[in-house]
Order: C-alpha cells, then sequence, then structure tokens
C-alpha cells in the first residue's frame, strides 16, 4: 500500500489537529514583540499566561498517557514559559516532537484523570477524550488570545482561535450561499 493510500487512523486526526494549534501558537508568538506578550491584562493574565497554562495542560497530558493517570492541576506554572517567547516556542517545539511518540495509542487507551474540583477522585477517561479536550481547551485560550489582540490592534490570522467545527460550519454555510446566489442568477 503507498503512503498516501494509508487510512489515516482516528489518533493520527486527533494528534494533526493538535500539532496545527501548537504550530499556529508558536508562529504567532514569533511575531509578537516582548512588550505584547507579557502585558498584563487585570485577572486574566497576559497573553504569555495563556500560552503558558496551554503548554502545560497539553505537558499534562502527556505525562499522564506515559503514566495512565492525568493531573491537569499539577502544573509547574513557570513564569519563564509566560515571560520569554523563545522558552514558550521551544516548549511548543518540544510538544509537538512529543506528541508523535503517540501516533501509534489507540484513541479509546484508557486514562484516569485527576478530578480538579474533588480532592481524591478519579475518573476514567480515554486517550481520545483527552485529546479532544486538549484541542478545545486550547483553541478556546487561542480565542481569548486573539480578542485580546485585536482590542491591542495587532494584526491575527482570522481564522486563530476559531474551533474546527465553526470552520466547517463557516465553509457549509459559504457554499450554500454561494449556490443560492447562483440559482437566483
Amino acid at each position: 500500500m503507498r503512503p498516501e493510500q494509508r487510512k489515516i487512523s482516528a489518533t493520527d486526526q486527533l494528534l494533526a489537529e493538535l500539532r496545527n494549534e501548537l504550530a499556529a501558537a508558536m508562529e504567532l508568538i514569533e511575531r509578537l514583540d516582548d512588550a505584547v506578550f507579557t502585558q498584563p491584562s487585570g485577572r486574566n493574565g497576559s497573553i504569555g499566561a495563556h500560552f503558558r497554562h496551554n503548554i502545560e495542560l497539553v505537558k499534562a497530558l502527556y505525562d499522564g498517557v506515559e503514566t495512565g493517570r492525568i493531573d491537569y492541576a499539577a502544573r509547574s506554572r513557570d513564569k519563564s514559559v509566560e515571560t520569554d517567547r523563545s522558552i514558550a516556542i521551544r516548549a511548543f517545539q518540544t510538544l509537538i516532537e512529543r506528541g508523535r511518540g503517540f501516533a501509534l495509542l489507540e484513541i479509546s487507551a484508557p486514562l484516569t484523570v485527576a478530578s480538579e474540583t474533588v480532592p481524591g477522585l478519579d475518573i476514567a477517561s480515554s486517550f481520545g477524550r483527552e485529546l479532544e479536550f486538549a484541542i478545545s481547551h486550547t483553541v478556546h485560550h487561542h480565542a481569548l488570545i486573539a480578542e485580546r489582540l485585536r482590542e491591542m490592534c495587532v494584526g491575527i490570522d482570522p481564522m486563530f482561535g476559531v474551533a474546527a467545527a465553526t470552520r466547517r460550519f463557516w465553509e457549509t454555510e459559504n457554499k450554500k450561499n454561494t449556490t443560492e446566489k447562483r440559482e437566483r442568477i
């Protein structure tokens, strides 16, 4: 079977989506200046703090996959990641490479997740469910970052922070609107 004929697994698809989000974050960080990256914003934290949060969440996922138990609350909250763009970029690069190591893992692989709400409670989950959560959570923070950058009049890709389901919906609506316009002509 030729490589282009190989069926892409669900794990590959989810990991690719997460890699795309992490790579988009890196590309954006490279374009920002230090003042924009570190400028505080009340209780919402800086743009760097949002990126640090995403880095640590994905790292917690990957650590948990290796141990069988994810504890999202046990993050290091490393300030250097949110104040030094080069450290954040290296952290994203590391996560992108590390994620490739999970390509053969089935999405149904069982995991336990420590509750962030009830101390001592562990919840049954799966690799696929937690990958989906990491993607969604990352996109959510990217949307917050995008909103903040727009408020600061910093140019940004209009698709940064837009969920895959929303992009598909917009594409469907655009096709539908294009078809309706053609039918009226």
